[in-house]
């Protein structure tokens, strides 16, 4: 029997795999009401020396869902990327609260694209769809009081990851 979204009115009759450990992403499916599994696959995310943005997202999209096939030969696998261009300068996803503090101060009262990737892959039925939208953010200009916020959040994300996926270690440094 197939499970049926109230919200939405879908209709579930394959499990979905999300290969993806992104609250965000899976906040979504949630919002649509589906059941899914969440798989973090383990691949290197190296950007090939000349690769356009949305040829990178696209390619690590297929990539992750392609390195979480084998686990899941059943499920639709749905996975996604994203890249942060500013000024045609592919901006990385931060290591800490101080990048996160630099990256938000470089966007702060700015335009920016935000490109994203996905891939939506049936092994069972041997077909595959990788896509992308692109889309033009602007950020309001934030106030300078931001540092101190961004490190404490900073610090409840990473040490929330840990506690859900015990393959993620969290380590302080100095007073942290």
């Amino acid at each position: 029997m197939p499970l049926t979204s109230h919200r939405m009115n879908l209709q579930q009759h394959r499990p979905i795999t999300l290969a993806s450990s992104s609250p965000r992403r899976k906040s979504f499916l949630e919002s649509f009401g589906l059941q899914f599994t969440s798989f973090s696959p383990d691949i290197e995310e190296v950007r090939k020396s000349g690769e356009q943005p949305i040829a990178y997202v696209r390619r690590m999209a297929l990539e992750k869902a392609e390195a979480t096939q084998g686990d899941f030969t059943e499920s639709l696998i749905l996975s996604g990327d994203t890249d942060v261009v500013l000024d045609g300068e592919v901006l990385g996803k931060p290591n800490d609260p101080e990048d996160a503090l630099l990256l938000l101060e470089r966007l702060s009262g700015r335009d920016h694209l935000v490109h994203s990737g996905y891939c939506l892959m049936d092994s069972k039925n041997n077909w595959t769809h990788i896509g992308d939208v692109t889309t033009r953010v602007w950020l309001r200009s934030l106030p300078k009081k931001m540092a101190g916020m961004v490190h404490l959040l900073w610090r409840a994300s990473r040490q929330s990851r840990c506690l859900l996926n015990p393959r993620i270690r969290y380590a302080t440094r100095g007073a942290d």
